[in-house]
């Protein structure tokens, strides 16, 4: 099992505190829309974004409800972040391999939606490191 590194804790920990805050890319539900729908626009399955949004009847969506996903942009900045991360430690530090299975994980797009899948790296792991990298960008 990979050990989760500090900065992974305190970014899944921002993110409960900060549930309603939405990371990533994110569509609008409009009137007649339906997940199905959604997902084909997006690329995603219909299991992956009811997983990532907390959605338990594919069935109840609503207008004006925000859908999250992740998106190639998401993709690319979590990987920067990442390496950033990774470059900034040294090889014998226990967090330099866990930022190298995160980079593997994006460039193979193994993203993981659900604790029943069994590889990958969680997105919303992977929306928190976008996240921080828009963060970095921004200063």
């Amino acid at each position: 099992m990979r050990r989760l590194s500090t900065a992974v804790v305190a970014c899944l920990a921002v993110m409960v505190i900060l549930s309603a805050t939405t990371f990533g890319a994110e569509y609008i539900v409009k009137v007649g829309d339906n997940l199905t729908g959604i997902a084909k626009k997006t690329g995603h399955s219909v299991a992956d974004l009811a997983a990532l949004n907390e959605i338990r009847h594919a069935d109840l969506i609503f207008p004006g409800q925000k859908i999250s996903y992740v998106a190639d942009k998401d993709l690319e900045y979590a990987k920067a972040w990442a390496t950033k991360r990774q470059n900034e430690l040294g090889p014998s530090d226990q967090n330099f391999s866990y930022f190298r299975l995160v980079i593997g994980d994006i460039e193979t797009r193994a993203v993981r939606y659900s604790i029943n899948q069994q590889n990958g790296t969680y997105a919303g792991i992977i929306l928190c490191f976008a996240e921080a990298w828009r963060n970095v960008e921004k200063k």
